[in-house]
């Protein structure tokens, strides 16, 4: 009888430390993943909120990982964006996600309340919105047989060129805020982020005879000019003419 009670103590115990730990507090602390910015009106954006379960490693190939921490999101107010796909109230483990898209070329603010076993846990984001506003050419050369090296860097275009020398169009787009990349996908590639904007939405007088990953190559060309026109996000359409020098 003794024995029996003792074996029934032990096993409340663990029971116990085993309720104790599954209650316990997760030893990291959830993260947000996203772009930081900035945000063009118009364009959706997502959100992820990733919570990873604690890892230790005694070796380098040889780690444990605890836990997958379950949480849920409670609350998600966007200042100066919409959201949707927002999921409240639904138990997550490891990571959720939804989309937001910034309405505002001014400060952007996602604030984010989660729970987790009745523990609250605040996260914010913070941008700026932006919006393109016209496209920025120019012209630029590189050596025909060294076109298709990717260390080599292509020099800006002077008043001659050489015959064996090929001109690429070097561009950009000027934005509200400063100045941005080329956000568009080549045709049938898959881009990240997904940009919706085609290359083949480029138009180009006269055409390229290639392309050079973004940029127009020319390695036949005997205009004295380039036109070309791009569209922005907002779906207006930017012309830029592009002098294109002589072979000396």
């Amino acid at each position: 009888m003794v024995f029996a009670e003792r074996g029934a103590m032990k096993v409340a115990a663990l029971l116990s430390a085993f309720a104790a730990a599954c209650a316990s507090k997760p030893s990291t602390d959830p993260q947000l993943d996203y772009d930081p910015g900035p945000w063009f009106v118009g364009e959706q954006q997502t959100m992820t909120i990733e919570w990873s379960p604690a890892s230790s490693c005694s070796a380098p190939f040889d780690c444990t990982t605890g836990p997958l921490v379950p949480f849920q999101l409670d609350n998600v107010t966007c200042t100066g964006c919409t959201t949707s796909g927002v999921e409240l109230g639904q138990e997550a483990e490891n990571a959720t996600s939804f989309q937001f898209v910034a309405t505002t070329t001014d400060a952007i603010e996602i604030d984010i309340e989660i729970d987790s076993d009745g523990d609250s846990y605040h996260l914010t984001a913070t941008s700026t919105g932006d919006r393109e506003l016209a496209l920025v050419a120019s012209c630029d050369v590189v050596w025909s047989d060294e076109i298709e090296d990717p260390e080599l860097e292509p020099e800006p275009c002077g008043a001659m060129r050489t015959s064996d020398q090929a001109v690429l169009i070097d561009w950009s787009i000027q934005t509200l805020h400063g100045n941005r990349g080329q956000p568009f996908c080549p045709d049938g590639a898959r881009c990240e982020p997904d940009y919706p904007r085609k290359l083949s939405q480029i138009q180009l007088s006269p055409a390229p005879q290639s392309w050079r990953a973004d940029a127009p190559v020319y390695t036949a060309i005997s205009t004295a000019s380039v036109t070309m026109t791009v569209p922005l996000d907002t779906g207006a359409l930017s012309t830029a003419t592009i002098d294109i020098p002589s072979v000396q």
